[in-house]
């Protein structure tokens, strides 16, 4: 039962962040990965508020949690795109534009994860 509710959410997950790719590449100039920080950064907070519901308030059964944290955020989020993604700016000769993404990519999603517990604890008072 946890297999498959870690292979359902990641199924859910990954067919959403193809939805965004979609979407971010017809609506946004190309030039910087916007659908991969776009899904990495929501992708942070919806765990982020997850965790709490988990944590602090044990709301979330463990197949119900398996799907959502485990499936569904790991199937949305894309830490190998992101890092193909930094690798092909190096190898084209932009360090500096590498440089920035990853660091980006990374603030933006640790601040993400404290802003999703945050909001998530705010919504639960």
């Amino acid at each position: 039962m946890n297999a498959l509710a870690v292979a359902l959410g990641g199924a859910v997950g990954s067919l959403l962040r193809y939805a965004v790719s979609l979407w971010m590449v017809r609506s946004h100039p190309a030039g910087w990965p916007w659908a991969t920080l776009l899904v990495n950064v929501l992708g942070s907070a919806l765990l982020g508020g997850l965790a709490f519901h988990t944590i602090e308030q044990g709301a979330l059964s463990q197949p119900t949690r398996l799907f959502l944290m485990v499936g569904l955020c790991g199937g949305f989020t894309t830490m190998s795109t992101f890092a193909f993604e930094t690798l092909e700016y190096v190898r084209m000769g932009f360090a500096g534009k590498a440089a920035t993404y990853a660091i980006l990519s990374v603030a933006l999603s640790v601040a993400a994860v404290f802003a999703g517990g945050g909001v998530a604890r705010w919504l639960a008072n």
